[in-house]
């Protein structure tokens, strides 16, 4: 599979009165022209099957710099991507194979999974994305696949050697700082994970769901990033390990074969 990316200057583009777009409800004007740019062209190529608009801006939770996400699907074999900006809007387009996409989802692979899930289908020639979309929206109410026990032991084992790490530097230097925010991020990721979150791959998302969740560890959160202290930045970590048996010094994996 190529993989090709594409930079295109600036479109100034008026909104089409009579585009056969059914607009998702929730989707803020501004983000209408790049809609109708992407539609257009996309609905005129014949290897292309089905169009789908995901992310912030058909969620109606766009903030004012955010972009557009469309995903258009083929039978091919080839992936690429195109970033271009119109009417001040930029509009990140990803065409791909409808197997590629499948197989993200088939997998647990929860930004593909939420995109299909929360996302619109704008058309969709054969119904195989619409099927693809059901399946994924089923996936995602069920929650990411659950965390089994070696998973679990290889970040438990990871998280510890991190804190190991911090706590032989020195507590103000600021290699301490940068490694205490580091763990702290993949802490939360860990916790979410474990709590069979979706959503683990941005922050402000992780962050409101450990303040739903558990109020208790939420506030050691807030504390590390009201100091940047590492010494609270290991105390974060000491309390997310807790949940599932504390740190972890030693590991041993059984014998897995190399692909190839």
């Amino acid at each position: 599979m190529s993989v090709a990316t594409e930079s295109v200057p600036v479109l100034a583009i008026a909104p089409a009165e009579n585009t056969g777009i059914v607009f998702p409800p929730a989707m803020e004007a501004r983000f209408r022209p790049g809609l109708v740019a992407v539609y257009d062209e996309m609905l005129a190529r014949e290897d292309v099957i089905a169009l789908l608009c995901f992310g912030s801006a058909p969620r109606g939770e766009a903030k004012p710099k955010s972009d557009l996400d469309v995903c258009a699907l083929t039978h091919g074999t080839e992936y690429w991507k195109r970033s271009r900006v119109v009417n001040g809007v930029e509009v990140q387009l990803q065409v791909g194979p409808l197997q590629h996409w499948r197989g993200d989802i088939e997998k647990g692979n929860p930004a593909m999974t939420e995109a299909f899930a929360t996302g619109e289908m704008l058309f969709d020639r054969t119904g195989e994305a619409t099927a693809l979309k059901r399946d994924s929206e089923e996936r995602f109410r069920a929650g990411p696949p659950e965390l089994g026990p070696l998973r679990i032991e290889r970040l438990r084992y990871m998280l510890t050697n991190i804190l190991v790490d911090l706590e032989d530097m020195t507590e103000d230097s600021l290699e301490a700082r940068v490694l205490a925010g580091f763990l702290v991020l993949e802490a939360l990721r860990f916790w979410c994970a474990a709590q069979r979150f979706w959503s683990q791959r941005k922050p402000t998302v992780m962050v409101r769901q450990l303040q739903g969740r558990d109020a208790s560890l939420a506030a050691k959160l807030e504390s590390f990033y009201a100091s940047t202290s590492p010494a609270q930045a290991v105390a974060f970590t000491d309390a997310v390990l807790e949940g599932v048996g504390g740190r972890l010094y030693e590991l041993s994996t059984n014998p897995e074969p190399i692909p190839g």
